[in-house]
């Protein structure tokens, strides 16, 4: 009789692309998805810093318009005292007035080349008297929205501002020439300071329409960053919410379809199988499930040759299906009933016992958020490069002393620290041993009346040898080997809370840096962890 089958969740072959997807490790799954809201965030920051830059830029050109029609106007004023003071200091005023928008005129000059000398550009606007910070951006969006309508237009009326800028500065030049003369004609003289007013007449329409379009562009650009953010997030976040759903229901399919497999198994049945299309915990899972299940079906047809050992391998596969079943489904469970909350968008309609769901859920990810993190700073380790400084050993100490003793006002710790031990090591990497040093102490002292941390030196054959030392709960020495293994407790997890990974990464730190690690200790008198560094 062949066995029947319990038909995976999806019915349809799934594209390459979401089976990957599908065949991640749960952890990855959920790294995924963060990954995918970082980016949507980093994105949306981007797009924002990008539209501020773009606007702080035309904000500095109608600034520099202003610096612009000042300078030409004091330009006119200075030329007209000039020629009736007779004070060159007067003409001086002028030329240093003049220079603001023949600066300007330099500039964008430069920036209409083909391949222009931004060095002479931004030289060009510091002589027009704009910030040296606004003038990258102010080249960055000349250069690329010249050719946008707006930016156009104010380009144009700048160049015919120039072109009256021109002939003002020829003016001014006549002027000078017939005031050196012995005989100045006044009449000549009047002329030319009435074409100076008439160029300044001209001229301020021209400023008016330069300040207005740069506005009309400035608002017309707004809009446009505006609408690009909305559509951007948009999209982001609609894939983003698109592939943490269809990753969510495959992991809610998976586990009905576990769990209607289990169910038959508890009711004794064995004559199926359970197919899985997925490569993640669960579908190893559900081949272990197979697996279990022929290996069954093989003990049931040689029970009475090999009855001794079906009992044992049965026992045995109990065990593990126990074991691998009860270490995932809560986790899992969690992942499901977050994912229900979070599909049906009625968290205001929730009761009290719905609210209490929803925390129990987000209790288990940040539990499985925190394995993962400690399993990744474990990995990474192994891969980051070393960064040799001077590290004062003592300062970072007492800086994490203090640290834990303003989360914890009411404790009664008593510190002794031998000051200024300087080593050589990476001084991030460093810190963190010394953080789980110092916490593992914290935490393992705070129910002693009277709790005492200390930290100091000692020569050890010819070598230093550095120690922390409390006088905590201790320990039996017998299990010292399982102390430095990832997630190998001594001690309950209710009364003394942690993941198992704090000493596993002191080791890897420290034998990283050329050291050892190990640790003295005796029940209810405390611990000693020494270590030494090449």
């Amino acid at each position: 009789m062949h066995p029947a089958s319990i038909a995976s969740p999806n019915v349809s072959p799934p594209s390459s692309i979401r089976q990957a997807v599908m065949d991640l490790p749960i952890p990855r799954k959920l790294i995924l998805i963060v990954g995918l809201f970082c980016i949507d965030v980093f994105v949306l920051l981007s797009l924002g810093y990008f539209g501020m830059e773009v606007l702080s830029s035309a904000r500095a050109y109608v600034g520099g318009e202003s610096l612009w029609s000042k300078g030409q106007k004091q330009a006119v004023l200075r030329l007209g005292r000039f020629a009736w003071s007779h004070n060159d200091k007067e003409y001086q005023e002028y030329l240093k007035a003049l220079e603001i928008p023949l600066g300007d005129r330099q500039a964008r000059l430069e920036l209409e080349k083909r391949i222009p000398d931004f060095d002479a550009a931004a030289t060009g606007f510091l002589r027009g008297g704009n910030h040296p910070k606004d003038i990258p951006g102010m080249i960055h969006l000349f250069r690329r929205y010249r050719h946008v309508s707006y930016i156009s237009q104010a380009i144009e009326i700048w160049r015919q501002g120039d072109e009256y800028i021109l002939q003002l500065q020829k003016v001014g030049d006549q002027i000078r020439r017939l005031m050196s003369s012995h005989h100045p004609s006044l009449r000549s003289l009047q002329k030319l300071l009435e074409r100076a007013q008439e160029i300044n007449l001209q001229v301020t329409p021209l400023e008016n329409a330069f300040s207005s379009t740069m506005g009309e562009g400035t608002r017309w650009l707004q809009n446009v960053l505006m609408s690009i953010m909305i559509l951007t997030a948009a999209l982001f976040l609609g894939v983003t919410l698109i592939i943490a759903y269809l990753i969510s229901r495959h992991l809610c399919d998976e586990i009905d379809h576990l769990r209607a497999g289990a169910a038959r198994i508890a009711g004794g049945d064995y004559d199926f199988s359970m197919a899985a299309d997925s490569r993640d915990e669960i579908g190893d899972l559900t081949r272990s499930f197979q697996q279990m299940m022929d290996q069954r079906r093989e003990v049931v047809r040689l029970k009475d040759e090999f009855y001794a050992g079906i009992v044992a391998a049965n026992k045995e596969l109990e065990a593990f299906s126990y074991s691998v079943s009860h270490d995932l489904r809560a986790p899992l469970r969690a992942i499901d009933g977050f994912s229900r909350e979070v599909l049906t968008h009625c968290e205001a309609q929730l009761d009290a016992r719905g609210k209490e769901d929803l925390a129990r859920v987000r209790t288990a990810t940040q539990r499985m958020g925190q394995l993962i993190d400690d399993l990744l700073k474990l990995s990474r380790l192994t891969r980051s490069e070393l960064k040799y400084e001077k590290v004062d050993l003592s300062a970072q100490i007492h800086d994490i002393l203090q640290g834990l003793q303003k989360s914890d006002p009411k404790s009664t710790e008593d510190w002794e620290i031998t000051p200024q031990v300087m080593v050589q090591g990476d001084p991030d990497l460093l810190r963190i041993a010394l953080e789980n040093l110092i916490q593992n102490a914290w935490k393992f002292t705070r129910l002693k009346p009277h709790p005492k941390i200390e930290f100091g030196t000692l020569n050890q054959n010819g070598s230093r040898v550095y120690y922390v030392r409390d006088n905590g709960v201790g320990f039996n020495m017998a299990y010292a080997e399982k102390l430095f293994k990832p997630f190998q407790r001594l001690h309950d997890a209710k009364e003394f809370p942690g993941t198992g990974i704090g000493l596993a990464l002191v080791q890897r730190i420290i034998h990283r840096h050329g050291g050892k690690v190990w640790v003295e200790s005796e029940e209810n008198k405390g611990a000693t962890f020494y270590f030494t560094l090449s």
